[in-house]
């Protein structure tokens, strides 16, 4: 699942990229990916949070936050970039599953090393992530609508660092192997 996300995550960044370079509009794009991103990511966590009887508050979660982020991104415009209601609805929930796996790892403690612990590296990863992207996308609309580009440039700059931080997380845990010598992706 990881590897879905970050093949698709390195599509859009190369996709917005070029729609930059070329002067497309590129804000939908990114749109989409945040609500991608929240599904993929709640999907890898569905196993590891949520046992089998809660299957439904898992659905009604993603499916609620999925359906508040689209009609808010109707609202506004589908060319118009919805990163401050992706970073209000699905960072708080993100980051919630990956606290809830950070504890999981705690209190059942299967893996003697927590560094070949592949969910421990993704929680690692997406913890501090959502945990800045909540931030960043919050204020993202207000410095773009008050004119304070130079601001949200800068701004933008913290939201690359998490992001360069939870893709070399994200490796090392696709790197960890099970003990039978299996991956633990």
């Amino acid at each position: 699942m990881l590897w879905w996300y970050l093949l698709i995550s390195f599509l859009t960044d190369i996709t917005i990229l070029h729609f930059r370079q070329h002067r497309l509009p590129h804000l939908a794009a990114a749109s989409f990916f945040l609500l991608f991103e929240f599904v993929i990511v709640s999907i890898y966590y569905y196993p590891r949070v949520f046992n089998k009887r809660e299957f439904w508050l898992f659905f009604m979660i993603t499916l609620a936050a999925s359906i508040s982020y689209f009609i808010t991104w109707k609202l506004k415009g589908f060319n118009e970039f919805n990163g401050s209601a992706g970073g209000i609805i699905f960072s708080p929930i993100l980051c919630t599953y990956g606290l809830i796996g950070l504890r999981r790892i705690l209190t059942e403690q299967r893996d003697l090393f927590l560094e070949r612990s592949a969910f421990f590296w993704a929680n690692v990863a997406f913890v501090p992530y959502f945990a800045g992207c909540f931030f960043i996308l919050l204020f993202s609309d207000y410095y773009f609508n008050q004119d304070q580009k130079a601001l949200l440039a800068a701004l933008w700059i913290f939201h690359d660092v998490f992001n360069i931080g939870k893709n070399c997380c994200l490796a090392f845990s696709l790197k960890q192997k099970a003990p039978d010598g299996q991956n633990t992706y």
